[in-house]
């Protein structure tokens, strides 16, 4: 009778593939799962930078809407009680300048004092324009703090203006955005429009 031959299996080498296929798996998942909660949290990050600027908005949006509603549940009083000052765009041979003035009220009449001038207009940035009237505004004892109706007056006809008006309106935006002044009210007036006549403008036909 033949003698049965041991067999012995070695499982070692299959252990090692089986182990070196568990060790990639478990690290590839780890590190999906770490991708997945990486973006999660960008996107939750971001989610949430959003909803303060909507809150910033809406309590930007909360307060100008307060400030209207004062204003029209005052009669306007804020508005007749205010500063004026016009700026007269104006073109000194190639370059464009605005002469600033001021009212004064005297015995009921009013009549506007030159208080500075703002030159190169439409060479210069609204920043350094708003800086300008800004100072101008400081010379003559007033603040952001002040109401203040600004005409700003100018003839369309006139080469170039255009591009002058655009940077003023800049100006103004800077006024309100940069140095605080909430209550700056504008107006804008076309002489190409208007006619002299009386004492007083009166638009053409």
């Amino acid at each position: 009778m033949k003698n049965k031959r041991d067999i012995i299996l070695d499982f070692t080498p299959l252990l090692d593939v089986m182990m070196l296929i568990l060790f990639f798996f478990v690290f590839f998942s780890q590190s999906e799962a770490s991708k997945q909660m990486q973006e999660a949290k960008d996107k939750w990050d971001e989610a949430n930078k959003a909803y303060e600027q909507s809150q910033a908005a809406f309590a930007e949006y909360q307060q100008n809407n307060a400030l209207a509603e004062a204003v029209i549940l005052a009669g306007g009083k804020d508005f007749d009680r205010a500063l004026r000052i016009k700026v007269c765009l104006e073109k000194n041979d190639a370059e464009w300048q605005a002469m600033v003035k001021k009212a004064i009220i005297d015995d009921g009449i009013t009549s506007y004092e030159a208080i500075g001038v703002i030159e190169s207009i439409r060479a210069r940035d609204a920043d350094k324009l708003a800086e300008d009237l800004n100072k101008i505004i400081e010379d003559c004892g007033y603040s952001s703090k002040d109401a203040f109706v600004c005409e700003i007056i100018f003839d369309s006809s006139a080469d170039g203006t255009r591009l002058a008006i655009e940077h003023l309106e800049g100006m103004l935006k800077n006024l309100r955005d940069e140095y605080d002044y909430k209550y700056l009210f504008d107006s804008f007036l076309d002489l190409s429009d208007v006619e002299y006549e009386g004492g007083k403008f009166n638009e053409k036909n």
